[in-house]
């Protein structure tokens, strides 16, 4: 059994230590400026205890530690308030630690790594300014330019008042360019963020940039007297306390979410359905990517929340999927997210304990609705059985009884070209009209089977020549998408129909036909301009059509008035 360990205790330990080193090093100060005291012990003690508080988790380790350093460095720097021996240097030196390990731990948050050559080149950069420019002041100036004694210990090496007034200026510019490039830095990273990250992480980054600009224009110049100088540390550490002010306020964010996403699942699920869930989820988890994918045990696989079949997922390292199992440990379902949330872990799972109740909700409507579709897979299945059939009648007829009777036709016509009594020539004249109109009907009887043309050149082809047929003038505006051979036929029948209602009763010959792909669906749609009156009468052609298109999935609607004619609207779903 794995131990856990509860992290309160140590981080009220490394609170209180770094409390106590500050108390410690700045006991000089201290014994005037009381209320200086409580709130550098308050920052080192707060910061220390949010580094403990985050090197518990293996993602926050890094910037656990690096805040933990910082706080130790915040608290020596105020050695500098004895003004004797090592203490200021010490001092000075841990000032420019601290701003370096607090703003790069910052940068390690949340997911323990730097982002990109932004974050890396500015870690660089900020270690060689700040330290390097700590060693080149302290070469080049003299104790007292910062308040200290010039007895104290102090590496003043080039005493040039030139040089300590370059030095000065340059390391000052570069630091002050240093905060500015770290708010760029925030300013990119925060571009990456999105959904729960976001929310979680843009407080502490928008903290530590504000504080990063401020404190470097805190200390731009000579300072006149240790205490000023003091005062400074002061006003530094003031802001620094937004850090793990901020930090608390994420934490607490976190866990108020975690609480209160029971209750905003159970509003978003209001009434319950298989969409509803899926898109409370979105919501409650900030990831529109977010899919729930249902088990329906008699099927023995998953479906979508409109009840279709879903392939066994496949290993992706850009998503998390998580297995949800109902309180009988029984399959329910598996939650599609994306990989980002795994720092998240605690709100996805009180998420998804909060929802399972609506999630077995859902998998019984899945499941009914995933019936449905093998009804509507089955029916499509015959549609295309159904239309390979007719094609192939239509076939067999066009090359056989009709070959057939333009053969008879022909020999019956030389037949009578070559005979000179009248009444054998009427005759056959009588044998050869009937072979052809007999041949029109058999090709009014194929087509009725199956439209050749419209496996041959379209749907656009097939319906313009029908519109013909019917001595109409269409508008025709078809979407370049080619069905599946049995949708086809069936929008086909479906728009043919609807043709030869408006050819016998709008009273008009110019109608428009119009078919596009909306989503996932097939839409066909037949208007005229006559005088309306049309109805799906129990029995009739359209109410024919409308019971054919919902048994695939679709529908059909029917506008009809005296003022705007009729538009019958055919929607059928795609393959």
């Amino acid at each position: 059994m794995v131990k856990v360990v509860d992290p309160r205790p140590p981080a009220v330990g490394a609170g209180v230590g770094a409390a106590l080193a500050a108390v410690a090093s700045g006991w000089p100060h201290w014994q005037v400026h009381s209320i200086a005291a409580a709130i550098t012990v308050l920052e080192c003690g707060t910061t220390a205890a949010a580094g403990v508080l985050l090197a518990t988790s293996r993602r926050t380790r890094r910037s656990g530690l690096l805040l933990l350093i910082a706080a130790f460095c915040w608290a020596l720097t105020w050695l500098a308030a004895w003004d004797a021996g090592a203490g200021p240097l010490l001092g000075v030196f841990a000032q420019s630690f601290f701003f370096v390990s607090g703003s790069v731990g910052i940068l390690y948050y949340p997911d323990g790594r730097l982002h990109g050559r932004p974050e890396r080149w500015w870690a660089i950069s900020a270690a060689i300014v700040l330290i390097g420019g700590q060693v080149a002041l302290c070469l080049a100036t003299a104790p007292s330019r910062y308040g200290f004694d010039d007895d104290i210990v102090w590496p003043w090496v080039f005493r040039s008042h030139a040089i300590e007034t370059l030095t000065f200026a340059v390391v000052t510019t570069l630091t002050i360019a240093l905060a500015a490039s770290f708010a760029g830095v925030i300013w990119w990273r925060q571009r990456l963020l999105r959904g729960v990250e976001r929310a979680m992480t843009l407080p502490v980054l928008a903290a530590v940039a504000v504080v990063g600009l401020l404190s470097a224009f805190v200390q731009t110049g000579a300072i006149s007297g240790l205490d000023r100088q003091l005062d400074a540390y002061l006003v530094q550490g003031t802001l620094a306390l937004a850090l793990p002010l901020a930090l608390l306020a994420v934490g607490l964010r976190r866990r108020w979410a975690e609480v209160a996403v029971a209750d905003q699942l159970l509003q978003l699920t209001r009434p319950p359905s298989a969409d509803r869930v899926r898109d409370a989820f979105r919501v409650v988890l900030r990831d529109p990517t977010l899919d729930v994918w249902f088990w329906v045990p008699r099927q023995g696989q998953y479906v979508d929340y409109a009840g279709r079949v879903v392939g066994p997922p496949s290993e992706d390292p850009e998503r998390w999927r998580l297995d949800v199992e109902t309180e009988r440990a029984q399959r329910l379902a598996i939650v599609d997210v994306d990989a980002d949330l795994r720092r998240h872990e605690g709100l996805v799972t009180s998420a998804l304990l909060a929802g399972r109740r609506a999630l077995e909700n859902a998998q019984l409507q899945t499941e009914v609705q995933a019936r449905i579709e093998q009804v509507r897979a089955a029916q499509m299945r015959l549609l295309q059985a159904e239309a390979t059939e007719r094609q192939r009648m239509e076939r067999d007829l066009h090359d056989g009884a009709q070959q057939r009777l333009v053969a008879l036709a022909m020999r019956l016509g030389a037949v009578e070209a070559s005979v000179d009594d009248p009444e054998t020539r009427e005759q056959l004249r009588e044998a050869r009209e009937a072979a052809t109109q007999a041949l029109a009907e058999l090709r009014a009887f194929a087509r009725g089977i199956h439209p050749g043309q419209l496996t041959e050149e379209g749907l656009p082809a097939a319906l313009e020549s029908l519109a013909e047929r019917l001595d109409l003038e269409v508008d025709l505006q078809v979407t370049d998408v080619r069905p599946s051979p049995g949708l086809e036929r069936a929008l086909y029948l479906a728009l043919a129909e609807a043709l030869t209602n408006a050819a016998r009763h709008s009273g008009v010959d110019e109608v428009a036909v119009r078919v596009v792909v909306e989503g996932p669906m097939l839409v066909g749609e037949v208007k005229d301009a006559g005088g309306g009156g049309a109805k799906a009468k129990p029995n009739g052609g359209l109410a024919g059509i409308r019971d054919q298109a919902r048994a695939l999935g679709g529908d059909v609607e029917i506008l009809s008035s005296a003022e705007t004619g009729t538009a019958v609207r055919v929607r059928l779903p795609l393959d």
